[in-house]
């Protein structure tokens, strides 16, 4: 018989803020009554009459509330942890005394999952631990579970992105388990359920089961999920208790509250105890109320939640919004969507808090004020930060300089005080305006910071500088070339690396938050302006290189860039007496659908063999999407977006021919994109351009593994393979793969010492000098091309002969709209369906094998699409299959 549970409810609840500035989260009002309370209803409900609470956070709150829990029917105790233990590890020592089955849950969601069903599965398929699943729209802030058709759980992964989701089912945080579960569980560190004890179960082989379960449940991580799960009441979603007495069709009344026979109310609503409506007052759908709320004469509320002892004065009006405890409102007072009032606070007549705005605790605003921003800590931050890799948004308009100072504040409270970080800009208006905003942010957080000043500097630029400087960080502004008038801001770490996705997630945490380190003046950071830095970056680049053999064989070259590498492009080839046609472009230029060049340069029809915009030639190029037959634009499948404008590769293709160049290069607005051309019509990059790299990378490293990403063309394993070489693959995420291409480049040997004055070199020159990993091809587009022409001129050969000699092969790519809400169910029921056909440690996505080729389908991690790579034999193989999935997904996603 099972009678015992554990209730965590040791959580601080930062997501909440300000509504958990005061209290714990379990202790958070739903429903008016503590979140907590239904946790303990539930468990009376299935006859589990024996709990242990975890505590952490603020215990007093809730033993005071709840005390020994006689008046819900349970024998309620407590385990206090000093420090936090981790989810497991509390577990462990709140059950240390338990010789039965017992039931694990959440002191701060809502659920009325049948705790029985789950108990009857664990005991009939004889596990040890049972997680109960659910299935959601969107899962990436939980945890996803794969099992088998018995229960079995075969996979699991915690908080993945859209790239890593493989399933739509989720882990509740409810956990059956038996007392023996207990000795996997450290005693002396904190220990977690999901990211210890499962996967090491899983490991050994331990009887792990998943319980499917009907009903609803709710994890109240945010405001958003707060709101909606009060909604969900109201909508008849929960089977919980009642918040009062219907005393209507959807409207609820609890003891003593008084409603003037003029007021109006439109159901669903909840009124709370004691609480008044006066003449006039206007209570419109979805409104909840606490205990004593006052509502005066023609005040109204619309989809709101307002806590107990609040007052709404005359004519004041709340719209989609959360009071807490004792918020007062004066006469015309307004809080508009979004936003939210901590306990205390008090608007003055006629004061206004705009949409999505946080007041903190017991703040007052003055008469006819308008609060636009958090009071103290700031606004908030967008839903989606980062992008792929930057956070990109209109200038003044989403990227504000208020928000820029933000970011700043955020990145460098996240360093330690006395750090230095570099910052640079293309250069351009925007870029140059929120530069200064950024800066102060860093600079009151005591953070240093390395200005590169007004000379326009590109993002590799950017990296190289934290490198030369020695800094902690990074970060770089620039135009975001495909939508006029927007920016991109770009964070790096030591490395010169984008920084990894935890620490994304932390930036994000602290603006939603507004949680920055401040300092007192005396100990804010200090600007140093660093000039001379292209010049610097030049230089580095020379010593990467075998000059010697390209200064022996010079070549005719066109060369397309943007006009801030002019001075760096032509002093670089000037030293190595390359005869080169400059092609200088502005990148804002482009984004408005022209490339601002010469008028000699006239448009033309690119010849066969580019990547995405003609069909392949023989020798291994990617397939233009939906070649076979041609997709309708408006069905919901679409090409995907072009790394280089076609525009410019067309002029750069029109100057080769005019001039009789053997080569020609095309550099992407932000110095990390690049596309070559070779003598005879040949258009190098995507796929072709990574086999490329990889074949250089492997001939100047052969010691050093290759990382490619998961979308990469298997070619590359059968490339690597001549050499005795090792692929490591990893995810699409940019910041995955450089971490894993740095980490496997440690032993590489350092470009610019021969072995005998490597160990003579300073650690400064060391960390200038790094050998040149594989990654560095990719997000270095003038390294990239001086690797390319090196190899061709210690070769004494052509480009055209160079990629004569990779492997073949056929890759076709599409884009198919595919909301957030359906990626994960998409996901699942293609895996279901495929059988032994998919590949179960896909590193992300879902991977197909047949016959004839592979099929990955990859959720996008910023747009509602599902990205489609299909490799073949042929191109009508390949095409066939990119078509059938992407009708496929399409199936499913209306379904």
């Amino acid at each position: 018989m099972t009678r015992s549970a554990v209730i965590m409810a040791g959580g601080n609840g930062t997501r909440l803020r300000p509504l958990t500035c005061g209290r714990p989260k379990p202790m958070v009002p739903f429903l008016n009554r503590p979140i907590m309370e239904y946790s303990l209803h539930l468990l009376r409900q299935h006859n589990l009459t024996q709990a242990v609470a975890t505590l952490h956070y603020l215990p007093e709150a809730i033993t005071s509330y709840f005390t020994s829990g006689q008046d819900w029917g349970i024998n309620l105790s407590y385990s206090l942890e000093q420090f936090p233990l981790g989810t497991a590890g509390g577990v462990r020592q709140a059950a240390r005394n338990f010789r039965e089955t017992f039931v694990v849950l959440s002191g701060d969601g809502i659920t009325d999952i049948d705790l029985s069903q789950a108990i009857t599965f664990h005991r009939r398929q004889g596990a040890l631990a049972t997680i109960v699943l659910t299935r959601v729209e969107n899962p990436l802030e939980y945890g996803i579970v794969l099992t088998d058709r018995d229960g079995r759980i075969k996979r699991f992964l915690e908080k993945p992105g859209w790239g890593q989701v493989f399933s739509d089912t989720i882990n509740t945080g409810i956990y059956i388990l038996e007392p023996q579960v207990l000795e996997h569980i450290p005693p002396d560190r904190p220990y977690d359920f999901s990211q210890d004890l499962f996967p090491s179960l899983l490991a050994a082989q331990a009887p792990l089961f998943g319980f499917v379960a009907e009903g609803y449940w709710c994890d109240i991580g945010n405001l958003e999920q707060y709101r909606q799960a009060s909604f969900d009441f109201l909508q008849g979603k929960i089977k919980t208790l009642p918040p009062g007495e219907l005393i209507s069709p959807g409207i609820w009344a609890a003891r003593g509250a008084s409603i003037d026979t003029k007021a109006r109310l439109v159901p669903p609503v909840v009124i709370g105890e004691g609480s008044s409506l006066g003449p006039g007052a206007w209570l419109d759908s979805f409104t909840i109320l606490g205990r004593d709320v006052l509502v005066e004469t023609n005040a109204s509320s619309k989809r709101s939640i307002i806590w107990d002892r609040s007052q709404l004065g005359h004519r004041a009006q709340v719209r989609g919004s959360v009071l807490a405890n004792r918020v007062r409102l004066a006469e015309r007072a307004s809080v508009f969507e979004g936003a939210v009032l901590a306990d205390d606070v008090v608007l003055g007549r006629g004061a206004v808090v705009r949409p999505k705005v946080k007041v903190w605790p017991a703040k007052f605003l003055e008469n006819e004020a308008v609060l636009s921003d958090h009071l103290i800590w700031g606004a908030t931050q967008r839903k989606t930060l980062f992008g792929h890799k930057e956070i990109t948004g209109r200038a003044n308009f989403d990227i504000t300089p208020e928000l820029a100072a933000k970011l700043g504040a955020a990145f460098g409270s996240h360093m330690e005080r006395g750090s230095w970080v570099v910052v640079g800009s293309d250069g351009e208006a925007a870029a140059e305006m929120l530069k200064g905003a950024l800066i102060t942010g860093l600079l009151s957080t005591g953070v240093h910071v390395h200005d590169l000043g007004k000379e326009a500097v590109l993002t590799p630029v950017t990296r190289y500088a934290v490198l030369a400087l020695q800094s902690q960080g990074g970060i770089h502004l620039k135009a975001a070339f495909r939508s006029q008038g927007s920016l991109s801001l770009e964070f790096f770490d030591h490395r010169g690396l984008n920084i990894p996705e935890k620490m994304e997630r932390k930036l994000g945490n602290a603006l939603e938050r507004d949680d920055f380190r401040r300092v007192e003046p005396r100990s804010a950071g200090r600007v140093s302006l660093q000039t001379g830095m292209l010049d610097a970056y030049r230089q580095n680049l020379l010593k990467q290189i075998d000059t010697l053999s390209l200064k022996r064989w010079p070549q005719h070259l066109v060369a397309l860039f943007p006009t801030a590498l002019t001075d760096l492009v032509s002093a670089l080839f000037a030293e190595l007496g390359w005869t080169i046609r400059y092609i200088p472009y502005q990148p804002d230029s482009v984004a408005k659908g022209k490339a601002d060049l010469p008028d000699d340069l006239a448009p033309f029809s690119p010849p066969t063999g580019d990547d995405h915009t003609a069909a392949p030639s023989r020798r291994g190029e990617r397939a233009r999407p939906g070649t076979v037959p041609p997709p309708d634009p408006t069905d919901g499948v679409q090409s995907p977006e072009l790394s280089i404008p076609a525009e410019l590769i067309q002029s750069a293709r029109e100057a080769q021919q005019n001039w009789g160049a053997e080569l020609a290069a095309v550099i992407g607005p932000s110095g990390e994109e690049l596309v070559l051309l070779t003598g005879t019509g040949r258009i190098v990059q995507g796929g072709t351009y990574t086999l490329l790299a990889t074949q250089l990378s492997l001939h100047r490293h052969p010691e050093s593994p290759i990382v490619l990403p998961i979308t990469a063309p298997s070619a590359a394993e059968r490339l690597v393979a001549l050499e005795k070489g090792q692929v490591l693959r990893t995810t699409s995420s940019l910041p995955n793969l450089l971490d894993k291409a740095w980490e496997m480049g440690k032993t590489a040997r350092v470009i610019g010492f021969p072995p005998s004055a490597k160990d003579q070199a300073t650690p400064r020159d060391r960390g200038l000098y790094q050998r040149v990993p594989f990654w560095l091809y990719q997000l270095d587009a003038l390294t990239g091309l001086l690797m390319v022409l090196e190899a061709l001129a210690q070769e004494r050969t052509s480009l055209d002969r160079l990629i004569a000699s990779l492997p073949t092969f056929v890759q076709t790519q599409l884009s198919v709209v595919c909301g957030p809400e359906a990626k994960g169910r998409v996901l699942r029921q293609l895996s279901e369906e495929a059988g032994s056909m998919v590949e179960e440690e896909s590193l992300e996505g879902v991977t197909f094998h047949f016959e004839k080729g592979r099929a990955l389908i990859l959720p996008d991690a910023i747009e509602s699409l599902c990205q489609i790579y299909c490799e073949a034999s042929t191109l009508e193989d390949a095409a066939d299959l990119a078509q059938r999935y992407a009708r496929k997904v399409q199936e499913l996603t209306q379904a």
